[in-house]
């Protein structure tokens, strides 16, 4: 009921509206009266809010006159107007239309603003009009192709000014412009250049914390991968895969650490996630087992233990190491068919390209590589560190590099970059840090750092030294001024400078000389004794003269005696200490005994064992009777001087007595009535021997054999039912024999040879054959003419034996695996695990034949080869 009063009411309001009328606007326009057009407007303004005809004739107002011409206040009109014409009921636009106003022409009234402001707009050509219009006009039909010109206009701008920040607000501004993905791409390759032009690490981690989704995120790891691995290090390495895991270089880096790291197996179980685990955890596995090189057809390839062909016959060579006992090594060394030289793994992955002339192993994952007589760097996962170009190349640490042109040297880091210039006569590596660069024939000291770091100048200045000498345990010494001083490994001088220098690192301790006084320097840097004239080194100590009085020290640096002598010296390996004056000799024992040797010219001590302490016997030969005796330490007979020959066994003295051999205990009484003509033996075991036939007697157990034998019974590692076997030989046959039961022993064999093993084996001669008997079983295990043990070990063996002209092979855990059928057979396997390879040449055809048999006799795999495929695997 409401609704249709107000309909009512604006009919009757319509109809009282002259200027409305949009006949009259435009009689009254044509006449140019828009004053009074004007001030009947204002009269009816009242009406505005809902009349579409009032806000029309506005709208035309201000379009037509020229003298309020304003687009943006007609537009609002015209806009206005249309929204009423769209909100009113059909009576009430009936009643517009009678004002000759209808949406048709409130529409084409709505287009000429947009129409006209897009002119002025275009006349403009700016980005900012173009702004404008699109904020003023949000619904124009030529929307579309105002939008294309802003945005064509602002790409222009940002292409104009060029740079991260232009393209950037572009894209905030204009995110669906047609240019965003070229603005997008200029702007990600403008703020990698500008926020990265630095290249150094600050800005490359702050680059990629702004960007992380920037498309040369990859570009920027690797440049920041080489910034912080230059040092080549583990630690390097293992702090780029910490801060940045995700990336693909991290893959590098482990890799990197499983190539440097001695348990390789741990690299893997710490970096579970890594792409390459499973592949280089199966390399691994497959490292247990050896590859052996074998030919077809000229080319080389490698078969396992059970002779399958794990890497095709496709390789022109392969390393000559692998030739005698296959390899296990993780990656093959090897030449393509155009001869080229190459590195792959084990599962024939390529690790350095075949383009090169030589490849050289230098450490872990870096080898030389040679073309054009040229040397480069090489690093598995990282590629060519330095491209073939110096003479010759050294390692100095797993970041430096001697180089070599012509005969200069320089200093190069992993990348190649010239630490050192090219100039140097020799380089010598010190220590870790510490290195020796000669020029014109004086050296210059460097740390490592330093020159790793440019820090060093090269200039004259540094070029003090005269000479270097390196010692143990990376210490050395340089001589400045004609004078030595001592260095750590870390490069500080840690000693005094000294005319002489001398390592005794068996004791711990220096010696050290001015002029021609010694002190005693240790390695604590003390002076433990001074003031000694030239040392004399022996094994417990060492002896000094100062004027006529001799001092001993021993390796601590404690005085042990000292007196006036003519001359001083330790006795042997003992701290015995042996001196003479005035012709006479004496010697003074370690509990301070000093013992007058002047009735006799000739004297050995020998310390025998007697209730737990050693106590010194001295055997003597007499001035005055040119016989031998036997002293105690305070040099009292123990024997008197009536013997010819004498020496100290094992608890026993061993003395000639007229044309016979004695045995008598250190009381000087006889052991033995009998004598001999010779007891041999210095331990507790001795032959005795008497007319040409041998016995035995043992010091400790009293056991005695009397002599029957044609030659010295010898002790062997055989036992039987767990009695330890003597060898003897009697009645010109020998045999096997226990030494406690001697009148069941057996001796009928030509020859017996012992292979000297823990081991129930010996080679017997009987019937011009040798045999080897099993004592244990007494089972002869194999016959033939000669033999030679190739390898062997406490417990096992084999060895190559000779029927006619053919060899075959014996092993002492599988038996006699091969007949005696070839020319030529090696173990290219192990002594635990073997793998023969034999071979048999035909001389009709040329034709080496080469056979690879397992343990069980069983052969894995054959070869035909002619002589150059025969030597590409041949053992050298």
């Amino acid at each position: 009921m409401h609704k249709k009063i107000l309909t009512i009411l604006l009919i009757f309001l319509s109809g009282q509206l002259f200027a409305q009328n949009a006949r009259s606007f435009w009689k009254l326009s044509n006449k140019g009266e828009y004053e009074k057009i004007y001030k009947k407007l204002i009269k009816e303004n009242g009406e505005l809010d809902e009349s579409a005809a009032l806000n029309y004739v506005w709208g035309l107002y201000y379009i037509q006159n020229k003298e309020v011409f304003d687009l943006d206040t007609a537009y609002q009109f015209l806009q206005t107007a249309d929204t009423l014409w769209r909100n009113a009921n059909d009576d009430l636009k009936g009643e517009f239309i009678k004002q000759y106003v209808n949406n048709d022409s409130i529409k084409t009234w709505i287009t000429y603003v947009e129409a006209t402001a897009y002119k002025q707009a275009n006349s403009q050509n700016t980005e900012e009009a173009f702004v404008t219009y699109v904020q003023k006009y949000p619904h124009s039909l030529i929307l579309p192709q105002a939008i294309h010109k802003r945005d064509s206009l602002g790409f222009e701008n940002a292409k104009r000014t060029h740079t991260y920040e232009s393209y950037e607000l572009f894209l905030r501004s204009y995110p669906d412009a047609k240019q965003a993905a070229v603005a997008l791409e200029q702007y990600e390759k403008l703020v990698f250049q500008h926020k990265t032009k630095d290249a150094n690490e600050k800005s490359l981690r702050l680059f990629l914390m702004e960007h992380p989704n920037s498309p040369y995120k990859e570009e920027v790891e690797r440049d920041l991968y080489w910034i912080l691995t230059k040092n080549k290090s583990k630690v390097a390495y293992e702090y780029f895969i910490r801060d940045y895991p995700s990336s693909k270089r991290a893959s590098s880096a482990i890799f990197q650490l499983f190539l440097m790291s001695d348990d390789k197996k741990s690299v893997l179980e710490t970096y579970t996630d890594w792409e390459q685990n499973d592949y280089y955890t199966q390399l691994l596995q497959d490292k247990d087992y050896t590859k052996i090189p074998v030919a077809i057809d000229s080319n080389v390839g490698f078969i396992n233990n059970y002779g399958t062909l794990k890497i095709p016959a496709k390789y022109k060579e392969a390393d000559v190491t692998y030739n005698c006992h296959g390899t296990n090594e993780l990656f093959l060394l090897l030449s393509d068919s155009t001869g080229k030289r190459g590195l792959i793994d084990r599962f024939e992955k390529v690790m350095i390209p075949f383009q090169y002339n030589q490849v050289e192993f230098i450490s872990k994952g870096i080898y030389t590589v040679t073309s054009n007589n040229k040397v480069g760097l090489y690093c598995l996962g990282e590629g060519e560190w330095v491209p073939p170009t110096y003479d010759q190349i050294i390692q100095l640490s797993r970041r430096l590099y001697g180089v070599r042109i012509k005969n200069r040297w320089g200093i190069i880091s992993s990348d190649g970059t010239l630490k050192f210039p090219i100039e140097a006569g020799q380089l010598i590596q010190l220590s870790e840090n510490r290195m020796l660069v000669m020029e014109k024939g004086r050296w210059a000291m460097y740390s490592e750092d330093d020159v790793f770091e440019g820090k060093i100048k090269s200039t004259s200045e540094d070029f003090v030294y005269n000479s270097y000498k390196i010692i143990d345990d990376s210490w050395f010494l340089l001589k400045q001024y004609q004078k030595w001083s001592l260095y750590t490994p870390n490069g500080e001088k840690y000693s005094d400078a000294y005319d002489e220098v001398k390592d005794v690192k068996k004791h711990n301790f220096w010696w050290v000389r001015n002029d021609s006084i010694y002190a005693m320097l240790n390695y604590q840097n003390q002076i433990v004794v001074d003031s000694l004239n030239y040392p004399y080194e022996y094994e417990k100590g060492f002896i000094s003269k100062d004027s006529a009085e001799w001092k001993s020290y021993n390796w601590v640096g404690d005085s042990l005696f000292r007196t006036t002598a003519d001359t001083m010296y330790f006795n042997g390996n003992t701290a015995d200490i042996v001196y003479e004056l005035n012709k006479e000799t004496f010697v003074r024992f370690t509990t301070g005994i000093v013992c007058a040797l002047d009735k006799y010219n000739e004297w050995n001590v020998t310390y025998v064992p007697q209730d737990s302490v050693e106590v010194p016997f001295i055997v003597a030969k007499s001035k005055k009777n040119g016989k031998y005796a036997l002293l105690n330490e305070k040099g009292h007979q123990v024997m008197t001087p009536q013997f010819s020959s004498m020496r100290i066994v094992e608890n026993a003295v061993v003395a000639k007595y007229g044309n016979l051999m004695y045995l008598y205990n250190l009381e000087g009484k006889r052991i033995l009535s009998q004598g001999f003509d010779a007891i041999e033996g210095d331990g507790n075991e001795l032959s005795l021997r008497l007319k040409k036939k041998f016995g035995y007697y043992n010091t400790r157990n009293q056991h005695q054999i009397a002599p029957m034998f044609d030659e010295a019974i010898v002790a062997t590692t055989l036992r039987k039912k767990g009695v330890a076997l003597w060898l003897g030989q009697k009645g010109g046959k020998k045999g096997l024999f226990d030494i406690n039961n001697v009148k069941k022993a057996s001796f009928y064999y030509d020859d017996m040879q012992l292979l000297q093993l823990d081991s129930s084996k010996v080679f017997v001669l009987e019937d011009e054959q040798w045999k080897l008997l099993d004592v244990s079983k007494n089972d002869i295990q194999m016959t033939c003419e000669e033999y030679q043990i190739i390898e062997k070990d406490k417990d096992s063996f084999w060895l190559k034996y000779k029927k006619g002209n053919k060899y075959g092979a014996y092993h002492s855990l599988y038996g006699d695996i091969i007949y005696p059928e070839f020319e030529e057979i090696d173990n290219i396997g192990t002594l635990k695990a073997p793998l023969f390879k034999v071979q048999q040449y035909i001389h009709q055809a040329r034709l080496h034949i080469v056979m690879y048999i397992n343990t069980k006799g069983e052969v894995i795999f054959t070869s035909m080869l002619n002589e150059e495929g025969y030597n590409k695997i041949k053992c050298q």
